[in-house]
C-alpha cells in the first residue's frame, strides 16, 4: 500500500507554534497499538537509519546547527504517547521547531508535521533536505505498516 504525501493537514492539527511548512503523510492497513509498534521499531533500528542521521549530521554541521546524538530510545526528539494510538514528537533546535503527532483511528495510520523556521539557516537546512525528507518519512511509515501486521497483540 502506499504512503499518501500532502502538504496540508486536517484544521484540528495545531501546532504550539506558527508554522513555516505543514505536511501530512497517511498509510491504510494498521493494525495494533502504535506505541509497542513505535517502541519496537526504534530498539532494533534498520542500518540505513543511522547512515541517514550521519549523513544529516554533515549537513546540519555546515549549516552550524548543534549535532546531538541525545540520549534514550529516541534519541534527540522528546517522543510522549498520550495514548497507545497516539504519539507526540517534538524537537526545538535554534534554528527551527519540528513538531508531529502520529495517530492511528480505523486502521488508518496518519502523520502530521509542522516546522516553523527560526533563521534562514533553518529555512535552508529544510528546503535542502526536503525531497529526501519526503522519501524518508514516507518508508518510515510503510516500514511501521508492515511492522504491525507482523507484530502479534
Amino acid at each position: 500500500m502506499k504512503v499518501k504525501y500532502s502538504k496540508s493537514a486536517p484544521t484540528d492539527f495545531k501546532p504550539p507554534f506558527k508554522t513555516n511548512v505543514i505536511e501530512s503523510f497517511s498509510v491504510q492497513g494498521f493494525t495494533g497499538n502504535l506505541k509497542p509498534i513505535v517502541e519496537k521499531f526504534f530498539s532494533s533500528p534498520l542500518p540505513i537509519l543511522g547512515l541517514l542521521l550521519k549523513i544529516r549530521n554533515i549537513l546540519v554541521k555546515r549549516f552550524g546547527f548543534k549535532i546531538e546524538k541525545g540520549s534514550g530510545l529516541y534519541g534527540p526528539f522528546d517522543v510522549e504517547f498520550p495514548t497507545p494510538n497516539l504519539m507526540v514528537i517534538k524537537y526545538d533546535e535554534p534554528n527551527f521547531n519540528f513538531y508531529a503527532e502520529a495517530s492511528v483511528k480505523k486502521g488508518i495510520l496518519n502523520c502530521y508535521n509542522a516546522v516553523h523556521f527560526k533563521t534562514p539557516q533553518g529555512f535552508l537546512y529544510f528546503w535542502s533536505i526536503y525531497p529526501f525528507h519526503v522519501l524518508i518519512f514516507k518508508s518510515l511509515l510503510h516500514r511501521l505498516r508492515k511492522l504491525s501486521n507482523k507484530l502479534e497483540f
